[in-house]
This record gives structure tokens, C-alpha cells and sequence, in this order.
């Protein structure tokens, strides 16, 4: 089995990415949980010192919130294209009139299937067309239960140190 880095919706894709400090450090994985016709639930890893954000390339009539709980996700338009698509990210969350990344300081990450509950993230994908509704229901795990629950290797860990520091590339 191949790891899945995308969900695809009739209008919408979602990816999970991770950051360690500034820089984005590429895709994570997900499991899938359980799905229905209109709700998915997924797990994603999370490893210490690292930082999630979700991607959103959604069409012009897609709206999209995101949720940590109660608090909602802050949603930063990165690029719109002339077809009216635009590509999203959900990198952090209000708590309190305050910013949180969305790491293991701020959300649960779970580390044991039997604690697994609620889910950690919500993201609501809502279409104006047909009036469709889709929500993705996200457990932040830690890297080990990704592995026991998917079979598969989580990410290597990365830290700030691997950051490009303008040596020559290949």
C-alpha cells in the first residue's frame, strides 16, 4: 500500500503539509479512519518540534472554515488563479485573541489508538452551487501510531538544522 498525500473533492484538494520554524518541509501522509458520502476522518502524523498546515486549492464557488475545536483556523489566501481558484492555508488558529501554530503544544496529538477521540482539526468544505457539504475530521497522531495504524513509515524527522543553506544541489 502507497501512503496518500491528497484528498480530491469534486471542486477542492486538500493536502497536509508540515514546517519545522519558517520552512515548510513538504507533504505528510494520512491515514484514512472512516468515510461517508459527505464526512472523512483521517490521522496525520505529527513529530515533535514540527508544525502542521493544510493546503486548499478550492474552486470559485467553494468556501471553506477550519476548525481546532472550538477555535477557528486562520485561513491565508497564498495565490488565486484567473479561473477563480485559489490555493489556501490553514497554518494556525486563534485561541484567545492569540495565533497558535498548529504543533503538539497547541493541539492534542494523540500517541495510543485506544485514546483516540474527538478529532483534533475540522476542515468544512461547502459548495454554494449545489449546496453540498464535506467535512474532513483530522486526529493528529505521533509518528509511531501513524506507523502501527497505516503499516507504513512515518516521515524522517527533519529539525531546523536541515534547512537549504545555499550550498550547491545536485
Amino acid at each position: 500500500m502507497e501512503p496518500r498525500f491528497a484528498i480530491d473533492g469534486q471542486d477542492w484538494q486538500v493536502s497536509f503539509q508540515r514546517r519545522v520554524g519558517a520552512a515548510n518541509r513538504g507533504a505528510i501522509p494520512y491515514e484514512l479512519l472512516d468515510s461517508s458520502k459527505d464526512r472523512m476522518r483521517i490521522m496525520v502524523p505529527l513529530g515533535a518540534g514540527e508544525a502542521a498546515w493544510i493546503a486548499v486549492m478550492a474552486g470559485p464557488s467553494t468556501v471553506v472554515e477550519g476548525f481546532a475545536g472550538i477555535d477557528p483556523l486562520r485561513i491565508e489566501e497564498l495565490s488565486r488563479k484567473k479561473d477563480g481558484r485559489v490555493l489556501l492555508a490553514l497554518a494556525a488558529m486563534t485561541r484567545r485573541g492569540r495565533r497558535l501554530p498548529l504543533d503538539a503544544a497547541s493541539i492534542e496529538c494523540v500517541d495510543n489508538r485506544d485514546l483516540i477521540g474527538g478529532d483534533t482539526l475540522t476542515i468544512v468544505l461547502r459548495d454554494q452551487r449545489p449546496g453540498a457539504v464535506h467535512q474532513i475530521g483530522i486526529v493528529a497522531a505521533t509518528p509511531r501510531l501513524y506507523e502501527v495504524l497505516s503499516n507504513l513509515p512515518a516521515p524522517a524527522p527533519t529539525t531546523e538544522r536541515d534547512e537549504y543553506r545555499g550550498w550547491r544541489l545536485p
